[in-house]
């Protein structure tokens, strides 16, 4: 996670001290001193998990967002005693209470938990109501061969629409099955076992290429492919720990992983739109800080590195759209003209924006980038109409001729604002599912492992304008290190954007740069001395450079 410019000075005047990162991997650091700061007696975070602690009134409104959340997937559900359709929930509300999508009850599952850990219902309650739901699912809701459709009948589990079996929600649904049967134990437990051993992986995958198919349709087959850096990385972790059907981990290496940047921020492994969800639906049920998988990469860092570019985009947007530093998170929801699943961000080439803002995008993004997701939920809670019986609304938009609000809620959005709420302030659902061996074994079975970064700053980006008088921040990383502090800032001036003929700017040894005259036509880019705070006194570690030096424009 990355730093803001907000820092704290320590005595020695040679020390610039930030804020010190709260490193995540206690196993592997030392542990985090946390300063709380007027913390409510519900808001209880874990230090090991935060970057920067929420002041009293945005921990106040994430908990709101979050009891909103659970309160759409207690409330909406059918609870009906005997119906075929207990527990399903609601693909949206209130336009269309009747049509349920097998994710949102996957998610309503994992809302179960949380709501009896946070005593919001009765842990019996919650128990009971899981346990009905996973009945549901076995004995009542539409699939085949361990799979389910994407929408059912509220009342009946039958499929809708003619909808398609879907992979990646029938992952979305396990997974809270899992979370539950973690949770609760005992007949949950089983049941969850049951319903995950009864998938057939490798019958959805295409056996030529080993990729699986986008969809399949009784009528019609299979059709589509994963081929694409997408959303998908749960499909591979429970496929290849399946103890009954499992694929083979190699598969994971077979979707495509282009990489570019935008702007000054670092490269990172994008999908075709740009979309942010696909960024963070894997990571509400896995937690991969820390792993790489065989070929190097760093899932957990590239959702931050996405995340960060999309609310660059957002801020360089601003003239088209209205957006903004707090007012960013393009993603698929709800839009003026309907639903739409092209909005996103580049480095991406294939998304369609038309200024509409998921509120999910930054609630979901809070365990990779903290203070600027906080930031952006509470500038929601500031925009006339967008909270409702459940917390934020879908979406929003300042560009569609005077203020647009959503007038539904999404189960699928609202449940990864949900868990990555939790996840943010006390890695719940993560704990759950680090509990679960198949799906460890599965992570394993894909070649990720863990392995600890070298102690260093990281991924030194800047942010900010381009022209004469704007500022620029750097922002950088320290996972999983809570004890790295900045000893030195010195900004650079160059001729090229590879920094060779790089010159000091005099007088430019501050978190912040507020650009010159002089800069104009030229490339600007800065360097961070870190300093590890260790048990034998400080260490001073090499300097790092911005990733990429701005270009600064007339």
């Amino acid at each position: 996670m990355l730093q803001h410019q907000d820092s704290m000075r320590k005595g020695m005047a040679l020390l610039l001290i930030c804020a010190a990162f709260m490193g995540y991997a206690a196993a592997v650091c030392p542990a985090a001193v946390h300063t709380a700061q007027a913390e409510t007696a519900a808001f209880v975070p874990d230090p090991g998990l935060q970057a920067y602690t929420p002041d009293a009134q945005t921990a106040a409104l994430l908990l709101s967002e979050l009891r909103g959340g659970f309160n759409y997937f207690w409330d909406t559900a059918n609870t009906h005693p005997g119906s075929k359709g207990y527990g399903l929930i609601p693909d949206r509300m209130p336009s269309n209470p009747q049509v349920s999508s097998i994710a949102a009850v996957g998610y309503g599952l994992a809302a179960c938990c949380i709501g009896a850990e946070r005593g919001f219902v009765a842990r019996e309650d919650a128990e009971a109501r899981a346990l009905g739901t996973m009945r549901t699912l076995r004995d009542h809701a539409a699939g085949q061969n361990g799979f389910f459709y994407h929408f059912l009948d509220m009342q009946t589990g039958a499929r809708c629409w003619n909808c398609e079996l879907s992979v990646i929600d029938t992952c979305i649904c396990i997974n809270g099955a899992l979370a539950a049967g973690a949770y609760f134990g005992g007949a949950c437990e089983a049941l969850a076992r049951e319903l995950y051993e009864r998938v057939e992986w490798p019958w959805y995958q295409n056996p030529d290429t080993g990729w699986y198919y986008m969809g399949y349709r009784p009528e019609s087959g299979f059709f589509g492919a994963w081929d694409m850096t997408a959303e998908q990385l749960m499909m591979y972790f429970l496929g290849a720990g399946s103890p009954t059907h499992p694929i083979d981990g190699s598969a994971f290496y077979r979707f495509a992983r282009p990489v570019a940047r935008y702007g000054s921020g670092p490269a990172f492994i994008h999908s075709p739109i740009g979309s942010l969800f696909v960024y963070q639906f894997s990571h509400l049920w896995f937690d991969l800080r820390g792993y790489r998988d065989a070929n190097g990469a760093d899932w957990y860092t590239n959702s931050v590195s996405a995340a960060l570019a999309n609310r660059l985009y957002a801020i360089d947007s601003a003239d088209l759209y209205g957006t903004g530093p707090e007012d960013w998170g393009f993603s698929a929801c709800d839009g003026p003209r309907g639903y739409s699943g092209d909005y996103g961000a580049p480095p991406s080439q294939h998304y369609r924006n038309d200024g509409t803002i998921a509120t999910h995008a930054a609630a979901a993004s809070l365990p990779f980038i903290p203070s600027y997701a906080a930031a952006a939920v509470s500038a929601q809670y500031r925009v006339p109409g967008l909270a409702g019986d459940y917390g934020l609304k879908d979406a929003y938009n300042k560009a569609n001729n005077g203020l647009w609000i959503a007038g539904d809620t999404l189960g699928l959005n609202k449940g990864a604002s949900l868990i990555m709420i939790e996840n943010y302030l006390t890695g719940f659902i993560w704990k759950l599912m680090d509990g679960v061996r198949a799906v460890q074994l599965g992570m394993e079975n894909c070649g990720l492992c863990y392995t600890e970064p070298p102690v260093s700053l990281h991924h030194v980006i800047l942010s900010g304008g381009r022209r004469s008088g704007d500022t620029l921040d750097v922002l950088w990383d320290t996972y999983p290190y809570a004890n790295i502090l900045v000893r030195s800032v010195q900004w650079y001036r160059s001729a090229s954007p590879s920094g060779a003929d790089a010159a000091p700017i005099a007088g430019a040894n501050a978190l912040s740069y507020t650009l010159q005259p002089e800069d104009t036509d030229s490339f600007v880019l800065c360097e961070l001395t870190g300093l590890l705070d260790g048990t034998d006194g400080y260490t001073e570690l090499p300097p790092v450079r911005s990733h990429v030096s701005v270009r600064i424009v007339r």
